[in-house]
């Protein structure tokens, strides 16, 4: 996305601050990382968003996010996939063990929506090292996103979808942003919320 990032900085006049962050960092911040969560590390961006706190106390205090906008605009690629299918990204998962169990179509997408969009969250290839040791407790984490999807569902897939995303998706997200910008004093503000 640095693309963008500098692109909106160049139309708005600001600064660009790019931090990297190397194997290293990851290793001697992981711990301090998850004791600021307050719970295991299982976004992979949680170290990025802990990197990029660090680095800006020393310029301000209050940083703006664009935390929200995928969930409330459907600009995640999984929403698409869900509504429309995408026989190239989903390519990749046919005739393996999951893509059989999960009754897909040829296009990779399930008949029932709602299984079809949950599926949509998964690492496929994970999942399916998961689904061979851990069959039941896969089984079962579908099973319990489904039927939270189930609940909120309308006659609109999208409207259905953004419900989804919205209660049960971002909270997570605004969570975890807020935890790693107030490890180090920083107040996240998510104006698209």
């Amino acid at each position: 996305e640095k693309q963008y990032i500098e692109s909106a900085s160049h139309i708005i006049g600001s600064t660009t601050n790019i931090y990297k962050m190397d194997v290293n960092y990851v290793k001697n911040q992981f711990l301090s990382a998850s004791y600021a969560l307050d719970h295991p590390i299982s976004h992979l961006n949680t170290l990025g968003i802990y990197c990029l706190g660090e680095n800006a106390k020393t310029k301000t205090k209050i940083l703006l996010s664009g935390e929200g906008a995928d969930e409330i605009l459907a600009g995640y690629n999984r929403i698409a996939r869900a509504m429309y299918g995408n026989e190239l990204i989903n390519k990749r998962i046919r005739g393996t063990k999951i893509a059989k169990y999960l009754n897909l179509t040829a296009l990779g997408t399930h008949r029932d929506f709602a299984t079809n969009y949950i599926n949509k969250f998964a690492n496929h290839s994970i999942i399916e090292h998961l689904h061979i040791k851990y069959h039941e407790e896969v089984i079962r984490a579908f099973g319990k996103r489904k039927k939270l999807f189930q609940e909120h569902m309308t006659n609109d897939l999208l409207e259905s979808i953004l419900n989804f995303e919205y209660n049960y998706y971002l909270p997570s997200l605004l969570t975890r942003q807020d935890k790693m910008m107030m490890a180090h004093s920083i107040e996240n503000r998510v104006p698209y919320l």
